[in-house]
């Protein structure tokens, strides 16, 4: 009896170990074109060094949309956000330098800079009210008792971190802007 269940358990395995090489095979060769002919130039993608940051702007696949900044600028964003596919940066030229947006870990982000490459103010847009500090929410309640939250950012400057948030009060779109400790504050760098 002990013979005939390590026997199935063996069949098992074995079956069980020819799906799994079937699979990998199947995800890891080289697809044959009509005419079993096979592509002339296969050119892999090589990752761009520290020292070169237009060198990921001229990947075809992976170029950045919009107006794209100086080499300091993106060699700036580069050291901060290296995870970052440059295909999915959206520059876009302001009043006080470069601001680039992108989406990670599901949150949209944009990064400001000045022309040198200086960074600015890191924004990160659709956050959850979850994250507004208690200060802040009851200076809201106070303030604005029947408005809605209609958006909100948290800003990361050289100053501190700061609170933009967008409300509906009375009907009509209201932006208010405060310091992490609730204090009414001066947006620097809206756009």
């Amino acid at each position: 009896m002990n013979k005939l269940k390590t026997g199935n358990i063996l069949f098992a395995l074995t079956l069980a170990g020819i799906a799994l090489f079937w699979f990998w095979h199947q995800q890891n060769t080289t697809t044959i074109l009509p005419n079993n002919t096979l592509p002339t130039e296969i050119t892999p993608k090589q990752a761009p060094t520290d020292n070169d940051a237009t060198q990921a702007n001229a990947m075809p696949d992976d170029t950045p949309k919009g107006e794209l900044p100086p080499p300091e600028v993106a060699a700036t964003f580069k050291k901060m956000y290296r995870q970052v596919p440059q295909g999915s940066l959206f520059w876009t030229k302001q009043t006080y330098g470069w601001d680039v947006a992108f989406e990670i870990d599901h949150n949209i982000m944009e990064v400001e800079f000045n022309n040198a490459g200086t960074w600015l103010e890191i924004e990160e847009e659709s956050v959850n009210e979850i994250r507004i500090p208690q200060k802040i929410k009851d200076r809201l309640a106070s303030q604005y008792p029947d408005a809605t939250i209609k958006e909100l950012e948290i800003e990361t400057t050289s100053k501190g971190l700061f609170y933009e948030i967008e409300l509906i009060h009375n009907g009509k779109e209201k932006e208010v802007y405060f310091d992490d400790q609730a204090s009414p504050a001066r947006n620097e760098y809206e756009d």
